[in-house]
């Protein structure tokens, strides 16, 4: 793309360079003309001796250039582009040298010359010789410029165990990071370099910090330094106008393994003003960003910070996000207002847990094994998720994004829920040690156990009981305060609890649907178990009709299993009183009607092979995994749908067969088996 503008600092070395060569070329060619005139070629002396000078300085600069991107190609991986514009410097270099060279021969010849010429009759009246042109001052910095005048500002911060990069805005001692940097920790250390970077550093400063500031919406955190002494500091840019395809330069501190590398240099353009990530904004750009960046500045050619360096983008190359000045303009005039850290940094997480990282590009959870199962418990900000390979429930804080600790259930994990009005109290399913475990999370101890003849799977809890199905396609009833369980010969395949009504619904391959009330279905079976093998033939007729009579049955419309190939799946939804059945929509209070079929989308990425590998091994995808509270969305494995329009409205970036919508309904948390952890996306 070609524009009529002045070209920034890196761009204009590889312009003048051009014009030089011209320069050159002109002086060797035309310096051969005719005999040599002392007086003249004094003057060409002096003349080419300047160019000589210049010459070297900017071979110097060009030298920069190529160690920095050699640098930013290593930490991109090589990135195609950076290479491309190395390899076209380094020619270009090539050319510079040869031609100096020459120049240096044609220097030679002259001063030769010169000395061995007579000194020139000076020439009554003769006006004194022209000064040489002045130099034209460059249009703007080279990158080791911009680096020695900024890096000074440029911060490590260190947070518990993580580390990530800042910049000092004031010089007071106010800086600049990304919350999720410094989220959950107890001490934060700011380390820096007095006196400039690399061979110039005069001394290494390392002092406290504390939490000022936050905006948690835009991932941003002002920090204070408990210093006294002034500090280098990084102006924002005032608002002049950035535009798609700037030049840009990102400072950070990523990370090698345990060995991080301070006060790396990358560049690239700016390649959108404006990307949405769910209800945030972020500037888009080509500068190579690795983990350990986040949190240092994006710099234009003047400077000045234009954000700040947030994320980069996963399974992609080139593709950085950085939260825009204004954003940070915001929170400094606003930091002893609204973002204003009251108490401990602990304090204010607890208090805004809910609104915490809604704009933050990363939005993930690192976590160790395969979920199974989750629970988001918001109000005590934390999810509980049950890991399949190791049968630990894991307790993950949402604020300080880490998992806090493991809990082990028994043998081969499989499905849990909470104790209603008892948070800390979970029960989960293990198939290969047959037992059901009720467990205190806030302890981290199993509290109860019972043991069963069967394998179970999936379950639905009661106030007094659990119904669950096993490894043979029947119903298996487990009192919670009784050590045995009755087998209710109902051939469901997927269960769901309405607590509201103390309604059990199952379902079973052939599109029907069984709803019967949980505690009139215990008496019942009770009852039957109670009857012996003599018992008269018109007492057990009596007994199946009564049993038969507690079912109401309902036939969902063959369409319901429309694309469905493996597994069923049924989520209730109070709010508006709607049972998804599969991918079929339909009222509780009438559930032989179909209110509306949920189209099947393709996954926009399924040719990449991890992708492609998730969607090979779960074969339930279109299943219906989540029903938001406000009774506006419903998400299966790939996508999110509009419950009114039966249509997607937004693409869930990894296939899941585990998610939940948050309490206010503006999120949807997801397990990404790809990269292992607990991720979510903005809905609206």
């Amino acid at each position: 793309m070609v524009q009529n503008v002045p070209m920034g600092p890196w761009k204009a070395v590889s312009a003048a360079t051009g014009s030089l060569s011209v320069i050159l070329l002109g002086a060797l060619l035309f310096g051969g003309k005719g005999a040599p005139d002392p007086e003249a070629d004094g003057a060409e002396v002096a003349r080419l001796k300047t160019e000589i000078n210049r010459r070297e300085r900017e071979l110097t600069e060009l030298r920069g250039q190529i160690s920095s991107f050699g640098e930013a190609a290593f930490l991109a991986g090589r990135v195609k582009s950076l290479e491309a514009e190395r390899d076209s410097l380094r020619r270009q270099l090539d050319a510079a040298l040869k031609d100096g060279d020459q120049l240096r021969g044609r220097v030679a010849t002259l001063e030769g010359a010169a000395a061995a010429a007579p000194p020139p009759p000076k020439k009554a009246g003769a006006p004194p010789p022209e000064p040489p042109a002045p130099r034209p001052e460059k249009l703007a910095q080279s990158i080791a410029d911009l680096v020695d005048r900024c890096a000074p500002a440029v911060v490590f911060v260190q947070a518990g165990d993580r580390g990530g990069a800042g910049f000092f805005i004031t010089k007071d001692g106010f800086a600049i990071t990304n919350y999720h940097v410094i989220a959950g920790s107890e001490k934060i250390e700011l380390s820096y370099l007095l006196g400039g970077v690399g061979g110039s550093a005069k001394k290494r400063i390392k002092v406290a910090a504390k939490a000022y500031a936050i905006d948690g919406r835009n991932d941003l955190a002002l920090l204070k330094a408990e210093t006294r002494d002034p500090v280098a500091s990084l102006e924002l840019d005032p608002g002049t106008a950035l535009r798609t395809g700037d030049e840009v330069i990102a400072i950070g501190n990523p990370a090698m393994g345990a060995v991080i590398l301070e006060h790396s240099v990358s560049n690239g353009i700016i390649s959108s003003l404006s990307r949405k990530i769910g209800d945030a904004s972020f500037l888009q750009t080509t500068a190579a960003i690795n983990s350990g960046n986040s949190g240092g500045p994006l710099l234009n050619k003047d400077g000045l910070v234009v954000g700040v360096v947030t994320a980069k983008a996963r399974e992609a190359q080139n593709i950085g996000f950085a939260i825009p000045a204004p954003a940070i303009r915001a929170l400094l005039d606003a930091r002893d207002g609204a973002f204003r850290v009251q108490g401990t940094l602990a304090q204010w997480e607890q208090k805004n847990a809910g609104t915490l990282g809604s704009g933050d590009a990363t939005s993930s959870i690192e976590v160790p094994g395969y979920i199974l199962d989750m629970i988001l418990d918001e109000e005590n900000d934390r999810i509980l998720a049950l890991d399949g390979d190791s049968s630990h429930i894991m307790v993950v804080s949402i604020s300080q994004r880490k998992v806090l600790k493991q809990i082990p259930t028994g043998a081969g994990a499989f499905n849990l829920h909470t104790v209603p009005s008892t948070p800390n109290m979970v029960w989960v399913s293990n198939r290969d040690s047959q037992t059901f475990v009720k467990i205190d999370v806030g302890r981290g101890k199993t509290v109860d156990t019972i043991a069963v003849n069967f394998t179970p799977g999936e379950f639905v809890l009661t106030d007094t009981h659990i119904w669950a199905y096993g490894s043979t396609p029947t119903i298996q009833l487990v009192p919670l305060q009784e050590k045995k369980h009755w087998d209710t010969y109902a051939p469901l395949l997927t269960l769901s609890y309405d607590r509201r009504f103390d309604t059990v619904i199952g379902a079973n391959a052939s599109t029907i649907l069984y709803e019967f009330d949980a505690s009139k279905m215990v008496v019942t079976v009770m009852d039957l178990a109670r009857l012996k093998p003599d018992s008269p033939e018109s007492e057990i007729n009596r007994m199946i009709a009564r049993l038969k009579a507690l079912v109401k049955v309902h036939r969902v419309p063959a369409e319901a299993l429309q694309g469905i190939t493996h597994g069923l799946s049924i989520v209730i939804e109070p709010k508006r009183n709607l049972l998804f059945f599969n991918r079929a929509i339909l009222k509780l209070d009438d559930l032989s009607k179909t209110v509306g079929i949920l189209k099947s989308n393709p996954y926009s990425t399924s040719g990449d092979a991890k992708i492609r590998g998730v969607l090979e091994r779960l074969k339930f995808l279109d299943l219906i995994v989540a029903a938001s509270r406000n009774g506006k969305w419903v998400a299966n494995g790939t996508h999110i749908f509009s419950v009114e329009t039966f249509t997607a409205v937004k693409e869930i970036p990894v296939p899941t067969s585990c998610a939940f919508f948050s309490k206010d309904s503006k999120r949807l948390y997801y397990y990404d088996a790809v990269h292992r952890s607990i991720a979510w996306v903005e809905v609206e």
